[in-house]
């Protein structure tokens, strides 16, 4: 998709500001473009993104479409100004392999682990490379940087090549010469992500600081790689040394991260969470369903807290943010600096599901600049609080960094913060 923005002013009644592949047109939109009516019945290729709702400002055009591309999942743009992107053709069920046993939570065990490619089964997933030449604002190229893929979620370029997330393993598909041709079957950097479920697989390749290749994954499979077990989370490794970490833990079905432009870590769900990621934390998990936390030194986890007014972020959050910042399947070579000024104050997610208010207020974190706090949902014991004292409830309890429920509240005094400074190795931020 391509998206305008129409400007007047200055004596100009309609100037034309073309902003090319911008972030909150993603790839998904490709495919479902609004409401359940449109995936059920569809629209003609050419009015489909007319028929899409947007702000006052902004214009939908189509960049590219069936039978050019099909079921795109995520976008990524390169450094000479094309679009890449991953058809997620073969989902549901993996290519070559056979169903042994399904669970109530359509967890899947197949009867073998596929080898990767070009060795194991071809799949009908392909990275497709799409390019628009004369600069009409629509894709008139296109060519596949590799095919017969089987359950591809992720792609990042770097070091020369493409890696490629295909479960259970992530790959590198060296191109050194840059004629969009791998040199010659990937290598295998990692094995063992899960591939129970194909709704919920590792996806998303980033790369963040440090020179770290951050992924996400999924509620209902388990990864087991060099002897780390996980299910919902991120996890990250760090190509020149080889090392593969699990960065955080929870969040439900993961879908998309970013970083904002001090290092933050952001990511989402399908199911309508949004979530700041903090190294080593641990945020809303079933444990009936997913099993215990699996860091070896974990306290216990707390039930997340939730906070008053359960109203998502777009209606009463929106401008704590001094900028913006996406996450999911969105170029990471566009910023949301570039929407309307209008525009970008809001946080844009891929959470492909209705609001649901049960959802809405879980770890909400405050955003404003120079100020170092602890985070309000985490811990319910957490009663840190810097720089500020927050207001008393109706009823004078004092309310935590965690707000509690009614059973559970105390009127602690506020220890404060004193001091604030950072260990040796500036690896950590004390507090006192």
């Amino acid at each position: 998709m391509r998206g305008v923005h129409t400007e007047t002013g200055s004596g100009q009644a309609g100037q034309i500001r073309i902003r090319r592949f911008l972030p909150i047109l993603a790839a998904s939109l490709l495919v479902q473009l609004s409401a359940g009516t449109v995936m059920a019945q569809g629209h003609p290729l050419e009015s489909a993104a007319g028929k899409m709702t947007l702000a006052k400002g902004l214009e939908a055009r189509l960049f590219a479409g069936e039978p050019m591309v099909r079921q795109p999942i995520l976008v990524k743009c390169d450094d000479r100004g094309r679009l890449w992107t991953i058809q997620y053709l073969q989902y549901p069920n993996p290519a070559g392999l056979k169903r042994v046993k399904v669970d109530r939570w359509s967890r899947t065990v197949y009867d073998r682990v596929p080898e990767p490619p070009p060795k194991g089964p071809r799949g009908a997933d392909r990275i497709t490379i799409l390019e628009d030449t004369d600069g009409d604002g629509r894709a008139d190229r296109s060519r596949d940087f590799v095919d017969g893929l089987n359950l591809a979620t992720g792609l990042a370029f770097g070091h020369g090549g493409v890696y490629v997330l295909q479960v259970p393993y992530l790959l590198f598909y060296a191109d050194r010469n840059r004629d969009d041709v791998p040199d010659g079957p990937p290598r295998v950097l990692l094995k063992g992500f899960g591939m129970e479920d194909a709704q919920s697989l590792a996806n998303h390749l980033t790369w963040g600081p440090g020179g770290w290749l951050y992924g996400v994954n999924g509620s209902t499979t388990t990864c087991r790689i060099r002897g780390i077990e996980f299910q919902q989370g991120c996890w990250r490794y760090h190509p020149p040394t080889d090392r593969f970490e699990l960065f955080c833990e929870g969040g439900g079905n993961l879908y998309g991260l970013t970083f904002d432009e001090v290092g933050r870590l952001f990511y989402s769900s399908n199911g309508g969470l949004f979530l700041h990621a903090v190294q080593g934390g641990y945020f809303a998990k079933s444990f009936a369903k997913h099993g215990p936390l699996h860091h070896l030194y974990t306290y216990g986890h707390f039930q997340p807290v939730f906070r008053g007014g359960l109203a998502r972020w777009s209606d009463n959050r929106r401008d704590d943010l001094p900028w913006s910042h996406a996450a999911g399947s969105i170029p990471r070579s566009i910023s949301l600096r570039q929407l309307p000024g209008s525009h970008r104050q809001f946080l844009e997610r891929a959470a492909h599901r209705q609001h649901r208010g049960r959802q809405a207020a879980r770890f909400l974190v405050e955003f404003q600049r120079h100020v170092v706090r602890s985070d309000r949902p985490v811990l319910r014991t957490d009663w840190g609080r810097l720089r500020r004292r927050l207001p008393r409830s109706p009823d004078g309890t004092s309310r935590s960094r965690c707000e509690v429920g009614s059973k559970q509240r105390q009127d602690l005094p506020d220890p404060g913060v004193r001091r604030v400074s950072h260990t040796a190795d500036r690896r950590r931020v004390a507090f006192e």
